[in-house]
């Protein structure tokens, strides 16, 4: 009798099903370190283009074009458009075909964005991105919606190591078509059930809009990095801050 020899998932399958049945996956250190250096450069140089301001400010206000600050950090807007080279670099197939997976082949990339932060930005409290907004842009008005498919993704390229120096990625495991209230206090530090993420830089996170997510502050000084990205079914509400048009996907 020959044994019939079990097939297993891809890479991008497994993924896929991580983000359907708990909300989040990470493809560790899938960035080669010159690509990290890229995209890191590129915050690093448009922090020093509008003069190494402190990054934190109580309320949002930008210091240039497409280059704001606020109490989360600064941010870098439309990097795809600001740098030839980021589109290519960024949308690599292993991604983009889990996104299609998780999201429907005709799906959009909405935004690409970076962000800078460092010691002195506090614990980032409980959050999630339902539609694409963050709380303090409806003025924390969330409307806790049920799903019964996901419609939307946030994505984390992370350009420097994510450890207990640099804060934490904390995450609450969750299934599409859960309830999207938060189960507990969101400026509680600690919920039961969460994941504490801890990855290389170069490793990318996949979060479903309405899995809850939070960060520990750094310990030490120096820069936290990473390059965020919405991406949405076709037929999703669209988000107020999408740019259009973005670089077509591989």
């Amino acid at each position: 009798m020959i044994e019939a020899r079990q097939i297993e998932p891809s890479p991008v399958s497994r993924a896929v099903s991580q983000v359907l049945s708990e909300g989040w996956t990470i493809f560790e250190g899938v960035y080669p370190q010159d690509e990290v250096d890229f995209f890191r450069n590129i915050l690093v140089e448009g922090w020093k283009s509008v003069g190494s301001p402190p990054l934190k400010a109580d309320s949002r206000r930008p210091l240039a074009s497409n280059i704001d600050v606020g109490p989360t950090g600064m941010a870098v807007l439309e990097l795809t458009k600001r740098h030839a080279e980021a589109a290519s670099r960024l949308f690599k197939p292993i991604i983009v075909e889990t996104l299609r997976g998780v999201l429907g082949r005709d799906m959009r990339c909405e935004l690409a964005a970076g962000m800078l932060s460092d010691f002195d930005r506090p614990f980032f409290d409980w959050h999630i991105h339902t539609d694409g907004i963050d709380d303090a842009r409806i003025g924390y008005k969330r409307q806790y919606r049920r799903f019964t498919r996901a419609e939307r993704v946030t994505t984390l390229l992370y350009l420097d190591d994510i450890n207990d120096d640099n804060g934490t990625l904390l995450i609450y495991p969750r299934k599409v078509d859960d309830p999207t209230e938060p189960p507990y206090d969101v400026r509680q530090h600690d919920w039961d059930g969460m994941v504490e993420l801890r990855c290389r830089r170069g490793s990318f996170v996949i979060l479903e809009q309405n899995t809850w997510h939070a960060v520990r502050p750094k310990r030490v000084p120096g820069l936290r990095t990473f390059v965020g990205c919405f991406f949405a079914a076709a037929d999703a509400t669209p988000s107020p801050l999408s740019e259009s048009p973005l670089p077509l996907l591989p």
